[in-house]
């Protein structure tokens, strides 16, 4: 499977068009690894260093939710039967729209099937001096109101050595699903954030009123990135499982399964409607430092 590689102000980023539009790989030109890189170009997303997440994040109860008052069943997803998880783009293929050495400009369209609205989704990858930039665009080409959700799904190399640093409001309780049940504005990993600590092994929660930034750190690496994202991810997913040695930390727009949290009378949980023919975008850049 082919893929497109970037070089540009020390980093290297390499990515999948046809695989999901996923990120490959993302290191310094020396080779330091800042996203876990996958093994193979024909891997799952969910092996490789990232993929786009639209048109919503995470998981949907069953599957189903009502939306204007229709009712939408979507196909459940193998990893996490009976839920759908993370829309379309990270299953299909995307195309190039442009490229240059620092630049790649991909886009795929949704015809209506279970999920009843068209759209186009759009990522642009950049490079910039030590600087990534990547924003996520969706266009609503139905003549329906669409409910919406975008985010960023990166695995972080080396979970053992780092620290994150982050400021967040509250968690959200889930059941044995990861579906949330409860808020929970004590949840120990909040203080943790604050205070810089380690990623915590075990750790897979959504928190509410991201503050839009962290810092991660591998001290004996001598590596930091500054994560900085748009208003729109006001959620952010941190994923550290058990007996791994990556770690996530995906901002998000909303919490899992917001669409179902929405119609119960949850509030501030980011659910969104997309007007027919609007965009909703957001960009999510990453600072790489080399600290010795």
């Amino acid at each position: 499977m082919s893929s497109e590689i970037l070089t540009f102000g020390g980093l290297v980023l390499e990515i999948l068009p046809r695989n999901g539009g996923s990120i490959f790989s993302f290191m310094t030109s020396d080779g330091c690894e800042i996203f876990r890189s996958g093994q193979n170009h024909a891997a799952e997303p969910t092996e490789l260093a990232s993929f786009p997440l639209v048109p919503f994040s995470n998981r949907i109860r069953g599957g189903k939710f009502v939306s204007a008052g229709k009712n939408i069943s979507l196909p459940s997803d193998a990893e996490c039967s009976p839920h759908a998880i993370h829309g379309h783009g990270w299953k299909t293929s995307w195309q190039i729209e442009s490229r240059s050495t620092n630049k790649l400009h991909l886009s795929f369209e949704h015809q209506p099937d279970e999920w009843p609205w068209s759209y186009k989704a759009d990522q642009f990858f950049r490079l910039e001096e030590g600087r990534f930039v990547h924003t996520l665009r969706i266009t609503n080409t139905s003549a329906e109101v669409m409910p919406v959700g975008l985010g960023l799904h990166p695995y972080f190399a080396h979970r053992d050595r780092a620290y994150i640093q982050t400021g967040v409001h509250s968690a959200y309780e889930t059941d044995d699903d990861h579906l949330p049940i409860a808020r929970n504005e004590d949840h120990p990993a909040i203080g943790c954030f604050k205070a810089g600590k380690i990623v915590a092994e075990g750790l897979h929660a959504v928190f509410s009123r991201w503050s839009g930034t962290a810092s991660i750190s591998w001290p004996d690496r001598n590596l930091r990135v500054e994560m900085e994202a748009d208003p729109l991810f006001g959620h952010l997913c941190v994923y550290a499982p058990r007996g791994q040695s990556y770690f996530c930390v995906e901002p998000v727009s909303h919490a899992t399964d917001a669409f179902n949290l929405y119609e119960k009378g949850w509030i501030g949980t980011g659910c969104m409607d997309l007007q027919p023919q609007s965009v909703l975008e957001g960009c999510v850049s990453y600072t790489v430092l080399r600290t010795n």
